[in-house]
């Protein structure tokens, strides 16, 4: 892709305002304090024949009304998670582009409207030409220089709508890797997108992470003092245990066949997570060496799992290593999100009797309000989907064991 002026880039962005979005105001920092993640929207676009359709994206209100806006403000949160799939718009030429910014423009400017601040997050997806691991070929490969164009000329756009509402997240879960020992490291990349894009950006909050999916492991490897100013805020995220938070999960080799495990850990609920753990494997009826396969897994998995009694007194431990961490680099605490968290209740290992919604909203409250108890931001994972917290059907009811959990500590 040719790369533009920088001014050019602004003057392309510049054409999908509208009328609704008010002049920036002086700089104040955005809260985000409690919030909820909203996909299908920007990060799951439109592909006919392998190649990317035009519009890519469909307006916002496909997905979403403006009553569920008002609906999650009025339940009580303050912002919202986007995340962006940036490969349609690195790809795409600048017509095209220049469609699907005016969709993502439209919803921002809702939500700013509605009440909400909004991260903008970049959102690569995994098993593309554009995944995370593509992208980050090397600090001066064609892939990251075209990300890296890309990721500025939004932050130029995001600059000119509204430095108090909205922020840039650099890039979701860069690495699995705490440190990156085949390659350049995540945090090269990070520095080197931050000093490109402050160059020129000076208002615009950024969102930073560190390795390991984003994990709170993955912040002893980020430092700082790479980043020559306070405007930051750092995304953390959690699903421990992730044998409970992911069990079922289709796509996880390494929970795809437990079920039935319940929060917090306690020796009295692994029978029924046996039991139930065979149920799910019957149910996905494999044969032979796979289900003799399946069946050690899992039994491997489940003595794992209720070795330790994982309760709130973990998940506040491993909050209180995020909180030195910021303390050593001088970070308010309110500059740290745990910007995912969740538990898949659609489709996977966890039932949906008493006991099991009990379960999913022990987990959440335990870790929004340690989340809150450490003065950190929160947003749930998410809307939507497998981990959501709204039915799908035309009622879109939110589920109230989810919601009193988040907001009732």
């Amino acid at each position: 892709m040719k790369r533009l002026p920088i001014c050019t880039a602004v003057a392309v962005f510049a054409v999908i305002s509208t009328a609704t979005c008010a002049p920036a105001p002086a700089h104040t920092a955005p809260r985000f304090q409690r919030g909820i993640n909203i996909t299908r929207l920007f990060d799951a676009p439109i592909i006919r024949d392998g190649t990317y359709a035009d519009p890519v994206f469909l307006p916002w209100t496909h997905e979403l009304s403006q009553n569920e806006l008002t609906q999650l403000r009025d339940t009580g949160f303050n912002f919202i998670r986007l995340p962006v799939d940036p490969g349609p718009f690195i790809t795409m030429d600048n017509a095209s582009r220049a469609k699907a910014l005016s969709l993502l423009s439209d919803f921002l400017n809702a939500a700013m409207q509605s009440g909400f601040a909004v991260i903008v997050d970049l959102h690569p997806r995994l098993a593309t030409p554009w995944s995370p691991a593509a992208i980050l070929d090397a600090p001066d490969g064609p892939h990251f220089a075209q990300y890296e164009q890309f990721a500025e000329q939004l932050a130029h756009y995001l600059q000119t709508k509204n430095t108090s509402q909205l922020a840039l997240e650099l890039m979701n879960e860069p690495q699995s890797s705490c440190v990156r020992t085949n390659g350049a490291d995540w945090t090269v990349f990070q520095s080197k997108l931050y000093a490109d894009i402050r160059a020129t950006v000076r208002k615009l909050p950024l969102v930073v992470t560190g390795g390991c999916y984003s994990s709170v492991d993955g912040l002893s490897n980020l430092n700082l003092q790479a980043f020559p100013d306070r405007n930051l805020y750092v995304m953390v995220h959690f699903y421990d245990p992730f044998d409970f938070t992911h069990q079922g999960a289709s796509w996880s080799p390494y929970t795809r066949y437990i079920a039935g495990l319940r929060y917090p850990v306690r020796q009295q609920d692994e029978a029924s997570a046996e039991a139930a753990t065979q149920a799910w494997i019957s149910h996905l009826g494999l044969i032979g060496a796979a289900y003799d396969t399946a069946v050690s897994q899992a039994d491997g998995q489940l003595r794992s799992y209720f070795s330790i009694p994982y309760d709130r007194s973990i998940i506040d431990h491993r909050f209180d290593i995020a909180a030195r961490w910021a303390d050593s680099m001088r970070l308010s605490h309110s500059r740290i999100i745990v910007g995912e968290f969740g538990v898949m209740n659609e489709g996977g290992g966890l039932g949906s009797d008493g006991a099991d919604v009990a379960a999913r909203a022990d987990w959440l409250h335990d870790v929004s309000s340690s989340a809150d108890a450490h003065g950190f931001g929160w947003a749930v994972w998410g809307y939507h989907g497998a981990f959501g917290i709204v039915s799908d059907d035309p009622a879109r009811t939110l589920d109230s064991s989810v919601t009193a959990a988040l907001f009732k500590h």
